[in-house]
């Protein structure tokens, strides 16, 4: 399921639709869609699709804000059932390769500890 939008007062409603993944938008638009707090919602009900800022993160922030933002989303998911790493919305054509290559490192490296604990 993909939710455009503020989501944090719909989370009961729709991790209660027995949807396997949720992919929500970053914020970006006046609301907080936190992953966190989504986590602390969801529990172990659904798998969450990752919701990194493409354009203030992946785009132009340092590559130790965007460290800190993947690493961050991975720590959180850990308290809930799975996690994709993902931007929310699409990468803009100004995203450079290199930066979308840092970005599944980042990903890959960061996301193998959980791996390695028996998570997903």
């Amino acid at each position: 399921m993909i939710y455009f939008g503020g989501i944090a007062d719909r989370l009961e409603p729709i991790a209660s639709l027995g949807a396997d993944g949720l992919l929500m938008e970053t914020s970006m638009k006046g609301y907080v869609n936190d992953i966190g707090a989504t986590v602390d919602a969801v529990g172990n009900r659904v798998t969450l699709f990752g919701n990194v800022d493409p354009v203030g993160i992946v785009q132009h922030a340092t590559d130790e804000a965007l460290e800190a933002e993947i690493r961050r989303q991975c720590e959180a998911s850990r308290r809930g059932r799975g996690f994709i790493l993902s931007p929310a919305s699409p990468v803009t054509p100004a995203t450079p390769a290199s930066r979308m290559r840092r970005f599944i490192e980042l990903g890959r490296r960061l996301g193998a500890r959980q791996a390695l604990e028996g998570r997903s």
